[in-house]
């Protein structure tokens, strides 16, 4: 997937990198949703390492197929072809086909806190009870998920998936599986949500 984000030390002192972003989406996704089954038709906004881990173990889980989306097309084409079921689309096509996918994933900067307010694409088309997913956390709900509530989705923010994805590496590092679901509440209560 050519990201990493955590490396344990193994018994010979070998170094192993292994990313922990994509589990902690799934986690959190799985623990908000509580899927009984996986979701086809996965649209994935966005082409560095975060859409790579998400989208590997994603697929992984079962989930697709996937498409995926990006500022440059090039890029998004590129990391579909990492994938049994992966596809790529032009953002302007994506928007277009948007009402089409089950779930949608926004892993780009775009309205972050730091970054300028705004959406990667207008998911206002968006079929009734999709889940669309921001993996920002701060702030708690990015005008992406304002716009895709209002639009009859069932939205998740980053808070679940940055938990988990610390938490799998606490537990790689050291074998003790931390409380996430009191990390999600206190993150969650400091950011304005409940």
């Amino acid at each position: 997937m050519n990201a990493v984000n955590t490396v344990k030390v193994l018994e010979d002192g070998t170094l192993y990198g292994m990313n922990t972003d994509g589990q902690g989406f799934v986690r959190s996704l799985q623990e908000v949703y509580a899927l009984g089954e996986t979701i086809g038709n996965v649209l994935v906004i966005g082409a560095g390492g975060a859409a790579s881990g998400i989208s590997f173990a994603l697929e992984d889980a079962g989930f697709g197929p996937i498409t995926f989306t990006n500022r440059t097309f090039e890029k998004a084409l590129q990391l579909s072809g990492g994938f049994s079921s992966g596809s790529a689309l032009s953002f302007k096509d994506a928007e277009s086909a948007i009402g089409k996918f089950e779930l949608i994933v926004q892993t780009t900067s775009v309205g972050m806190n730091y970054a300028r307010s705004g959406i990667p694409l207008d998911p206002s088309g968006i079929t009734e009870g999709t889940i669309v997913a921001d993996i920002i956390y701060n702030p708690f709900e990015t005008d992406f998920l304002r716009i895709a509530r209002e639009s009859g989705g069932k939205t998740l923010n980053g808070i679940g998936m940055f938990v988990h994805q610390g938490a799998l590496s606490f537990e790689l590092w050291t074998g003790i599986t931390p409380d996430t679901r009191k990390m999600i509440q206190s993150i969650s209560t400091k950011l304005g949500g409940n």
